[in-house]
């Protein structure tokens, strides 16, 4: 697993945990904490929900250094937690072209 990613102009500490509650004592695959740039993600799961949830947690990250406010965040990055990963893995030539000289 990654142990970094860089948001926009922040660099992220990424830290597999064992387990992960809220404040309800609800599971969650993943955190985003912005005050200490660190995105939790929980062991328990498989890597393809690990993959995601980091995605999802990148999402919000974004949301966070664009100012960006909606009701409908969690929804937003649930979504692109599960699409962007699929998307990237369809079209290594998309990849390619993004990235240009930085991809081996």
């Amino acid at each position: 697993m990654i142990k970094k990613v860089k948001i926009i102009t922040l660099d992220y500490d990424v830290e597999m945990v064992p387990r992960l509650e809220n404040e309800s004592g609800n599971e969650l695959y993943g955190w985003h904490q912005e005050y200490n740039q660190r995105i939790l993600i929980s062991e328990e799961y498989t890597e393809e929900l690990q993959v995601r949830a980091i995605w999802h947690e990148v999402c919000h990250g974004l949301f966070r250094q664009f100012g960006m406010e909606t009701d409908d965040e969690e929804e937003i990055c649930r979504a692109l937690g599960h699409m962007l990963p699929t998307l990237l893995r369809d079209n290594p030539e998309l990849v390619k072209l993004t990235m240009g000289d930085a991809v081996p």
